[in-house]
């Protein structure tokens, strides 16, 4: 499993401020989230194979509404 990260609550700061924009933490995917997924990757029997999973916010227009607002 190669996880590769974007947005999470956790660099989230340093990227929205590079592109100027504001940061809202709580519309962000938070630590647990990431865990709670590979915990329940890692819990699947070894005849199955999972290739590829993508993770988002919920509101996938935050960061176009917020810009916006300006």
């Amino acid at each position: 499993m190669s996880p590769f990260f974007g947005e999470v609550q956790a660099n989230g700061r340093a990227i929205f401020a590079a592109e100027g924009r504001p940061y809202p933490p709580e519309r962000l995917i938070q630590h647990a989230d990431v865990a709670g997924l590979v915990l329940s990757i890692l819990q699947l029997p070894r005849t199955s194979e999972v290739t590829d999973i993508v993770m988002r916010p919920m509101q996938k227009d935050v960061a176009l509404r917020l810009i916006c607002l300006e």
